[in-house]
């Protein structure tokens, strides 16, 4: 698996948070976005990576979210999904599956700053960037000790919808994921969330107390 593709394979379903004041321009744009995307119910991004971190691969993948639990994640070498509290993952290269158990101490991860903002992320600062077509760019910052410190977001100035994510690894390079798609509120097959065969399954899955004794 590609180092750059450990900080970014699962989305951990958080309530959103309402913001109940928005005083600067950032807060006023971020809270803005936040609203619209509390109100889907559903979301496909079909997205290319960029940035330092993935050596100008232009790597593409996908990601559904269905409310209230489930998550899809697909890149080029393993594909996620997570319904509840379970999640699993399976590396195409090595057809192994791997089980695990969705914790409230996870990690937050980079795809939390788009589809599960909470009171730990708060806009910085709002610039229009010429090089992206006047995009409104927003610099975000999170307080939680376990996630990646520094996020930028890019919306297209005329709507809600994100053009571009970027955060900083802990080496110090940045990673992004342009948005080639977006489609909102989409019907979904469940079996979009089905283990696939593979030829080795690793069980990381937490043991029942029953099951300890």
């Amino acid at each position: 698996m590609s180092p750059i593709f450990r900080y970014i394979p699962v989305l951990l379903l958080a309530a959103f948070v309402p913001c109940l004041y928005a005083g600067t321009p950032a807060e006023q744009r971020f809270d803005k976005m936040e609203r619209h995307l509390r109100e889907l119910q559903s979301l496909e991004v079909h997205y290319t990576a960029e940035g330092e971190a993935f050596a100008d691969s232009a790597l593409g993948g996908r990601m559904v979210w269905i409310r209230p639990d489930r998550f899809y994640h697909d890149t080029p070498e393993w594909t996620l999904a997570q319904h509840g509290d379970e999640k699993w993952r399976y590396l195409k290269g090595q057809s192994t599956l791997i089980l695990e158990t969705v914790r409230d101490d996870d990690p937050q991860l980079p795809e939390e700053v788009l589809f599960a903002l909470n009171e730990e992320v708060a806009a910085e600062t709002l610039a229009i960037d010429p090089a992206e077509s006047g995009a409104h760019k927003l610099t975000l910052k999170t307080t939680n000790e376990q996630a990646t410190g520094e996020f930028w977001l890019w919306l297209h100035a005329d709507s809600d919808q994100p053009l571009k994510i970027a955060w900083r690894l802990p080496d110090g390079t940045v990673a992004a994921y342009r948005v080639e798609t977006w489609r909102e509120n989409i019907s979904v097959d469940d079996g979009l969330f089905t283990r696939p065969d593979a030829s080795e399954t690793i069980d990381f899955r937490l043991k029942k107390e029953t099951d300890k004794r």
